[in-house]
């Protein structure tokens, strides 16, 4: 059967390698990243690696939080921004190189719980717990071997956005179950306007967080709390079918190019008009707020239906910051406390105040974020976004929540494009769904590894 769900507040890992850019880097196995650490003449520096290039996230960092913090505590904080793609090889260089960074922010639970594994994460259990356990979402919490090994910033959850206007054109209502998604779909593309239904990529590199909702609602699963492979056992395969069936129902109304769209195309897809549905995250709000305008009031959000009327779903995909082991280690405990018992946290949300969705209940009652004109102009929004937390409401899957806890097998799953190959192999005709299953589940037999 399935992976338990008794994972609400965090869950064991245990790591040998983890998702694409790790199994690359370390191929030859994990002892590549050990390094002697070199001691800094500077006494009062911290070394920030910072993956959100954003530019108010930037603005905000160079200009108030960074000032501010070497104002009250003389500490230096020196911040490099790269692209988030980058992180893993910067920070596996800095270890190699003896000089590994205070803090970072990560966003791939399963590096965060990689670094832990090799010990390279200082933990920040003590942290979470004196702001109190329950305060943390659903499965917004990272624990390797009883300790969180980062603090949440970012639910990063991936949903749909759909535009009313299009349903009210229609007379059609929000799709409640998949046959009703379809209709949507069907309803809303006409070639000659180039309007299509939804734009859910099938492509490499994007499908597997930005396109598997709809496998997660069938009920698809990859391991049993064993790592034994479900995917094509009796009472997952007609589920797993269900949803290819499905997905290669919904591709006649799809724009072109979808085995080869990014996520910028997504964004771009939704937001221009082409499309009047599309996964991503709270992200498209800005977008659209930037580039789009005419359409604020012509759209909202929801997660993916069910085949029957039941929950919705969300694919995970949370961000967190992680303090390294280094020199600097107790000065960057000190960093994140501050920064957490001192509103910052708060105030880095709200740069992209729907991007960052936030992981602890409390800041849904906190006034400076209730405050902000984004988050009032959007609150329909909001409202929904914490509907996603409630667990009787809405489930929250992923590839990285597949088998008991976190080892290798996930990121396999998605560095071998298991999901994309699936998707493509029934669209195009090639195999049916029974064989694109059975394909897929010899392919990942033959990867998985049992502890």
């Amino acid at each position: 059967m399935p992976r338990s769900d008794d994972r609400e507040s965090g869950h064991q890992h245990s790591l040998q390698s983890t998702r694409r850019a790790l199994l690359a880097g370390l191929a030859a196995g994990s002892a590549v990243l050990s390094a002697p650490f070199i001691a800094r003449a500077a006494s009062k520096e911290l070394r920030f690696l910072n993956n959100e290039p954003e530019p108010r996230t930037l603005a905000y960092l160079k200009t108030k939080l960074v000032p501010e913090y070497e104002a009250a505590t003389g500490v230096r904080i020196v911040v490099e921004t790269i692209p988030s793609d980058q992180t893993w090889n910067k920070v596996t260089t800095a270890i190699k190189t003896g000089r590994p960074y205070d803090i970072m922010t990560i966003g791939d639970a399963t590096q965060a719980a990689l670094l832990a594994a090799e010990g390279y994460v200082s933990p920040v259990t003590d942290l979470i717990k004196s702001i109190g356990v329950d305060d943390f979402g659903p499965r917004s919490r990272t624990i390797y071997k009883g300790e969180d090994v980062w603090m949440p910033y970012d639910y990063n959850f991936c949903f749909l956005f759909i535009r009313t206007d299009w349903l009210a054109e229609k007379k059609l209502s929000l799709p409640s179950k998949w046959d009703e998604f379809l209709a949507v779909c069907r309803a809303f593309t006409d070639t000659d306007k180039r309007r299509y239904g939804f734009a859910g990529p099938i492509s490499p590199t994007t499908t597997t967080w930005a396109n598997s909702g709809f496998l997660w609602s069938s009920g698809t699963a990859f391991y049993d709390d064993k790592f034994n492979v479900v995917l094509d056992a009796p009472e997952i395969k007609p589920k797993v079918v269900q949803a290819l069936d499905f997905i290669a129902s919904i591709y006649p109304y799809q724009p072109p190019g979808v085995f080869s769209m990014k996520l910028g195309d997504v964004l771009n897809s939704f937001y221009s008009g082409t499309s009047g549905i599309a996964p991503y995250t709270g992200r498209m709000v800005h977008n659209i707020e930037d580039k789009a305008p005419e359409i604020a009031d012509k759209y909202t959000i929801m997660p993916y239906p069910e085949p029957n009327p039941g929950p919705g779903y969300v694919t995970f995909g949370a961000d967190g910051f992680v303090i390294g082991k280094s020199d600097r280690t107790e000065e960057a405990q000190k960093f994140l406390q501050w920064f957490m018992q001192n509103g910052k946290m708060t105030e880095w949300q709200l740069t992209l105040p729907l991007h960052y969705q936030p992981p602890q209940y409390s800041t849904y009652r906190n006034a400076t974020w209730l405050a902000h004109p984004m988050v009032k102009k959007y609150s329909h929004i909001v409202d929904e976004l914490k509907l996603f937390m409630d667990t009787k409401k809405t489930v929250i899957d992923a590839v990285e929540l597949q088998g008991p806890y976190l080892t290798a097998n996930q990121g396999r799953i998605t560095n071998n494009e298991i999901i994309t190959n699936m998707y493509q192999s029934v669209i195009t005709k090639k195999m049916t769904s029974g064989q694109a299953v059975d394909a897929a589940a010899t392919q990942v037999r033959g990867f998985t590894e049992k502890d």
